[in-house]
């Protein structure tokens, strides 16, 4: 490992250098994650790297923020740390360059390659509720990315604020109290929720009327955000800059209780180990976080722009379907957020990978949610494979699943290397 201090005008972040000693091979991979305190050692730069694959590990200027990553977030601004790392990176002299994002660090990614590759015309004729329509110079000319080469997508979401639509408590009924409509409680017993187990069945009525309420809650949140900005504005706030926003119960997604959602995949897929196309089956295991949702652990916590650039996202409240497969069918506008993977994915023309986990327990990654990313896509080379038993961080949800870090690892690095010179 051999530590990089990449510089631009914006920010000072760190890296690390994943290289063997004594070797530069042409391709390199960068790797980030918006939220995680350190990027710089996470799975699996290590592991590629013994696999072959140089990688260049990087925080962010929110990472490095004593404000915490959350609270002062703007989301676009993500992108001038990658466009460092990019330019750092053909400075040591790679000729390939390739985006590796996980989670959350799926967005961040994929918003970067579209930016480079489209410019500002791509938001320019989009409305994202942010108000972003490309970076400037300072002297107002648009300012170009240097573009990646290809991009990795491992276990990650449709957008920071989509996913943060899928998991919003649709229960609750008073944003200042946190008070919450018990008959859409999805951890009250009498809708289905089973404490001894941490599992539930719920009925397909209640799932309609509770998708249609966390639709109807964001949409509330996206329209108390507007018009407290718009106070801003008019200097009739108590701040004349910013505010601050706290949002109660946000961790209550039911495909974290109810296993027989998203159970199986709409169509055959490549999957690993076996290294076959098949039909895959989701082998998750139950995660509901109601301690967590009831707690102040389970809120939101921002800046007012901020939370427009990163969690907020317009959403149509009678389509709404979490567990749709394709963008149309979902009832998000993706569009409205800078932060949504599905838009960026259209319009990226470089070769994209789309790794996922069958075991995947985290509050905002499925099957549907790769599903409906590569659905998205527009590269002529899009590739979606599963790795079966894999969880959010890769690990395998039993010891009889195998290794599955190491076996996607060696997927990620068998599709670099058919794509991409390794030495």
């Amino acid at each position: 490992m051999q530590f990089e201090a990449i510089d631009n005008e914006f920010a000072s972040i760190d890296g690390v250098l994943h290289a063997r000693v004594g070797r530069r091979p042409k391709t390199v991979v960068l790797y980030t994650h918006p939220r995680a305190q350190s990027n710089l050692t996470a799975y699996p730069c290590p592991e590629l790297a013994a696999a072959g694959v140089d990688v260049l590990a990087f925080n962010n200027r929110f990472t490095n923020s004593p404000a915490g990553s959350d609270l002062a977030t703007v989301f676009e601004d993500f992108a001038l740390d990658v466009g460092a790392a990019v330019t750092h990176a053909r400075r040591l002299g790679y000729e390939r360059v390739l985006l590796m994002g996980h989670s959350a660090g799926g967005p961040v990614m994929a918003f970067y390659q579209d930016v480079a590759e489209n410019g500002s015309a791509a938001f320019e004729r989009d409305a994202v509720l942010s108000g972003f329509t490309g970076f400037r110079t300072l002297d107002g000319a648009p300012r170009n990315l240097p573009r990646a080469d290809g991009l990795v997508l491992r276990s990650v979401t449709i957008g920071t604020a989509a996913s943060f639509l899928i998991r919003l408590d649709g229960a609750v009924i008073d944003e200042a109290t946190g008070e919450v409509d018990p008959a859409l409680d999805v951890y009250d017993a009498r809708n289905g929720f089973d404490p001894r187990t941490r599992t539930a069945t719920y009925a397909t009525d209640f799932l309609t009327r509770y998708y249609r309420a966390q639709a109807a809650r964001m949409n509330r949140l996206v329209a108390d955000a507007e018009r407290r900005l718009r106070e801003i504005d008019a200097a009739q706030a108590r701040f004349e800059d910013d505010d601050f926003v706290v949002i109660p119960r946000t961790r209550a997604n039911p495909t974290t209780i109810d296993l027989g959602l998203a159970e199986r995949s709409m169509a055959p897929a490549l999957t690993y180990p076996a290294g076959r196309v098949a039909a895959v089956r989701d082998v998750r295991p139950p995660n509901p976080e109601w301690p967590q949702n009831r707690n102040a652990a389970g809120a939101a916590v921002h800046r007012l722009r901020a939370l427009l650039t990163y969690r907020l996202v317009r959403v149509d409240e009678d389509r709404f379907d979490p567990l749709a497969t394709t963008a149309g069918a979902s009832g998000i506008d993706f569009a409205s957020s800078a932060s949504s993977t599905p838009p960026s994915l259209a319009r990226i023309a470089v070769p994209v990978l789309i790794i996922q986990g069958t075991g995947d327990e985290s509050n905002s990654v499925k099957i549907p949610t790769a599903e409906l990313n590569r659905a998205a896509a527009a590269s002529a080379d899009c590739s979606l494979v599963f790795v079966e038993g894999g969880m959010h961080s890769m690990k395998p949800v039993d010891p009889s699943f195998g290794d599955t870090r190491a076996i996607a690892v060696g997927a990620i690095a068998d599709w670099i290397g058919a794509r991409f010179p390794l030495d």
